[in-house]
């Protein structure tokens, strides 16, 4: 028997100390998040901490290992190292492990005499983590987040936090023995190397990605920070082939978290047809065969010879949207020149066939805009989530539903869940901001188009100001576009250049905007007095910009479309008028909204790094067009802006694809450069410099926006459990949030101006305090649903028939202060403040028993 014990007993010994180094890691991560109730992250410490699930990732999370968050076809991925930059406090709960590392170190001390023993229990607490990882993975039932990667990795990282402690304690010396002399040491450090080389090379080998959950924890700072260097399997080899074909690196931008190459210039050797050259050069878009997925979806040919040619990307028979690749072929048509990539590898695809019919999904997007004529038939895609390092992408198969109301100024592509139904994402196809047809509306508010127009192609001028005035400036902007580019009309066809002008979208107030609204008639729109020169050729320019790249009207790619509404503006007024004054919209009541030569002074950012994270104005779009502006300013002091014009044409036309970023950009602008003036010109060398000196060099890289909306979100998980059976459903109140986002996106009264900005700032605060309390969360949807009939039609005439109940008030109002009280328990209270300090400016008993639109108009007087 003393034989069996001495035998067993490191056995024992060591499964004694990976137990009592598993509980001290568990206790501390535990504690860490019970004490984050006084900071920003206290309802997410307060998830994590509720239960084994959210206990085991948040040990998970300690040891080093990634997690995955999601809601609905938004997620990303969570590093614990971009916690420790970023100053979060959620970057405490490494004293978990370090804590268990700092016991196995010191146990393995005070027993010189049993060295097997270390190894033994650094391999044991290693298991045990593995095993509380999965364990919390296998019992989440609605899990929020989940390991990047198996929960093996986990305990890889845990052997790594264990064994580099007991290396330490072995390298100090003792008396008489060599440190790691001993085989036990040996053993220990071959662990380490073994489980740290695992641990970093995991993201190429991640699990295969999940459909995303419901729910989502928002960790502090929501935006995705840019995985910069990441290269998915095979980039890397084609783009080392691509090198040692030309004989140096390609000029190249990269998609960040897809690690694809996004922009590139080559002089590669076509060898036969372009689907050829695809299928050899696959390993450029991280896949086996990229000719097995892409279809012919147009070819430019120019003048020169030079042919473009466009494809999108198929799966299973159905198109993936918002994906385009262009490959560029030279004079000669055998060498490719440069390639446009914005093909997504890895796709998970679950159904390729709508369970939905078209007309059911067609009248489900009608929810959000009811009175939207339908610009084109519904047609089926693959909507893709956002890539991340190492993980498939999942896509949802959806009808693609484009609806146009004039009246109100907005154009949406609406997409359907084709299995449920289900309003899942919403486009905006409206920018805001020589066949010529001029239609007055006289200050009408209504959806009288008039039939004849005011002042047709060749009629005499009619004597009303901003009829003229459309009319002579939609020519100087078509002359321009002709006589520089040859370019006929804004869809290079001879598009009838259609514009209403004096359009008010409220009776009592004119509108101080302009827009270009695409449909099957493609309508430019103006408020009264928003007619002049450089506005009229900034939203004809948008027509150019939705015919050629299509650069989607949110985030990075909506700034680029603004910025080059903005370059052509200056470039129209210069040839119209022999100058330009670098300001947008110069002459317009209130005074000109953009300056291009000093963003700041205007409020708008002009360098990369001031780019601004923002919800509001789909995504800043109209503020961070400021660093292209800047850079378009810099390069044409440099070599005139008629050279630098032609650059940003060529850009915008043949090598930008619809999600275009900054870095995107700055490639085309070289790259024109050097087909326009020469490889290695001035022109291309300054424009070079110009992109570096507004900090876009091809190097940094901003974080991914991820916008959440509160009363989108309480819809998802549990939410829908807080509906009445029988009010709307969860697909007309999503329509009528839809409403109501394209009313605060318009920003078309005073109090709808100021809400935008309340519910902006407060939403992740918002998001974060109901993620932590279902009940919050099914109140949330009640409280939605309630109000429905309003939400849905104010803004619009059925507005003057629906009133506003003193229940629907009672329920809000109850609602907003239980959120205020959630934030200060949860050891905030600036939101707490805001909600306060509104709820007494809009003084709710005033508004019962108005209709929809007057309580608008009486809130434009008290917030506004």
């Amino acid at each position: 028997m003393p034989v069996l014990v001495r035998r067993l007993r490191p056995w024992l010994v060591a499964g004694g100390d990976a137990l009592l180094a598993t509980a001290l890691t568990v206790a501390v991560c535990w504690l860490v998040l019970r004490s984050l109730a006084g900071g920003a992250a206290g309802p997410v410490g307060a998830y994590l901490a509720g239960d084994l699930t959210g206990l085991a990732a948040a040990v998970a999370a300690s040891t080093g290992a990634p997690l995955d968050w999601s809601i609905g076809a938004t997620g990303g991925r969570l590093y614990p190292i971009s916690m420790l930059l970023s100053g979060s406090q959620l970057a405490l709960l490494v004293a978990g492990p370090l804590a268990a590392a700092v016991l196995l170190a010191w146990r393995a001390r005070r027993r010189p005499r049993s060295p097997g023993a270390a190894t033994l229990a650094a391999g044991g607490y290693a298991t045990l983590i593995a095993g509380l990882s999965a364990a919390g993975a296998a019992t989440a039932t609605d899990p929020l987040v989940h390991l990047a990667s198996p929960a093996w990795l986990a305990g890889l990282a845990a052997l790594a936090w264990a064994g580099t402690a007991q290396l330490v304690a072995a390298a100090l010396p003792r008396r008489g023995t060599p440190a790691l002399a001993t085989p036990a040491r040996a053993g220990v450090l071959a662990l380490v190397l073994v489980a740290a080389g695992v641990v970093v090379g995991q993201p190429a080998a991640a699990q295969p990605g999940r459909p995303p959950a419901e729910r989502v924890v928002p960790f502090e700072g929501d935006p995705t920070p840019a995985p910069n260097g990441y290269r998915r399997a095979g980039v890397a080899a084609a783009l080392a082939r691509v090198t040692a074909e030309q004989g140096q690196a390609p000029l190249a931008a990269f998609e960040p978290w897809r690690g694809t190459p996004s922009m590139l210039s080559l002089s590669s050797r076509l060898g036969g047809d372009v689907p050829g050259w695809l299928r050899r050069n696959s390993g450029l878009f991280g896949v086996a065969d990229a000719s097995a997925q892409l279809r012919p979806l147009r070819e430019q040919r120019e003048r020169t010879g030079e042919r473009h040619v466009w494809f999108e990307q198929h799966v299973g028979g159905v198109p993936v949207y918002g994906t385009r690749v262009g490959v560029h072929l030279d004079a000669t048509g055998r060498t490719v020149e440069f390639l446009t990539n914005s093909l997504e590898p890895d796709l998970i695809v679950d159904r390729v066939s709508a369970a939905v019919s078209a007309e059911t999904a067609t009248a489900n997007a009608r929810r959000a805009l009811p009175d939207g004529s339908l610009v084109e038939p519904a047609k089926l895609y693959l909507l893709p989530a956002g890539a991340d390092p190492g993980r498939r992408t999942p896509t949802v198969l959806a009808w693609h539903v484009w609806l146009t109301d004039v009246r109100q100024g907005v154009s949406t592509s609406y997409f359907v869940d084709a299995a449920t139904g289900r309003l899942v994402y919403a486009l905006p196809r409206t920018a805001h901001a020589k066949d010529r047809r001029i239609y007055d509306l006289n200050k009408l508010s209504d959806d009288k188009v008039p039939v004849s127009p005011k002042r047709a192609e060749g009629d005499r001028p009619s004597g009303i100001q901003d009829v003229d005035e459309a009319y002579d400036n939609l020519g100087h902007t078509y002359d321009y576009y002709h006589q520089t580019f040859g370019r006929d009309s804004f869809d290079d066809e001879g598009g009838q250049l259609r514009a209403l002008v004096r359009v008010r979208q409220n009776p009592d107030r004119p509108m101080r905007n302009a827009m270009f609204i695409p449909d099957v008639i493609d309508t430019m729109v103006f408020g009264e007095e928003m007619t002049k020169l450089d506005v009229v050729a900034h939203e004809l320019t948008h027509g150019v910009t939705f015919e050629t790249a299509d650069l989607w009207y949110m985030y990075q790619s909506g700034a680029l479309n603004e910025s080059f509404s903005d370059i052509f503006a200056e470039a129209v007024e210069k040839f119209a008028t022999g100058s330009n004054d670098w300001l947008v919209g110069t002459g317009i009541p209130g005074g000109a909204l953009r300056s291009m030569a000093n963003p700041p002074s205007y409020g708008d950012p002009g360098h990369y790094r001031d780019f601004e994270r923002s919800c509001l104005d789909m995504g800043g779009v109209h503020t961070n067009s400021g660093i292209q502006n800047k850079a378009f300013y810099l390069l044409s002091q440099k070599i005139g802006i008629e050279k630098a014009a032609r650059i940003a044409y060529r850009t915008l036309i043949t090598y930008l694809a619809p999600r275009a970023r900054f870095t995107d950009s700055r490639v085309g602008f070289i790259e024109s450069a050097n087909k326009l003036y020469g490889k290695g010109s001035t022109e291309a060398k300054e424009a070079a410099a110009a992109w570096t000196a507004v900090g876009v060099d091809g190097v940094y890289e901003q974080d991914r926006q991820d916008c959440l909306c509160i009363a989108d979100t309480s819809l998802t998980g549990v939410g829908p459990e807080g509906l009445e059976p029988q009010g709307p459903g969860v697909d007309a109140v999503l329509g009528a949030l839809l409403h109501v986002r394209d009313l605060f996106a318009d920003g078309r009264t005073p109090a709808l101006r100021h809400y935008e900005v309340i519910y902006a700032d407060g939403g992740d605060r918002a998001i974060a305090l109901m993620t932590a309390d279902d009940d919050l969360r099914r109140r949330t949807a009640h409280a939605m649903q309630t109000l429905q009939p309003v939400l849905q039609t104010v803004g619009t005439p059925d507005g003057d028939g629906t009133v506003v109940t003193a229940a629907m008030l009672t329920e809000l109002e109850t609602l907003l202060r239980d959120y205020a009280a959630a934030d200060r328990a949860a050891g905030g209270g600036e939101l707490a403040s805001v909600i306060e300090t509104e709820l007494g400016k809009a003084n709710f008993p005033a508004l019962s028993g108005l209709t929809a639109n007057q309580a608008l108009s009486y809130l434009d007087t008290h917030v506004g």
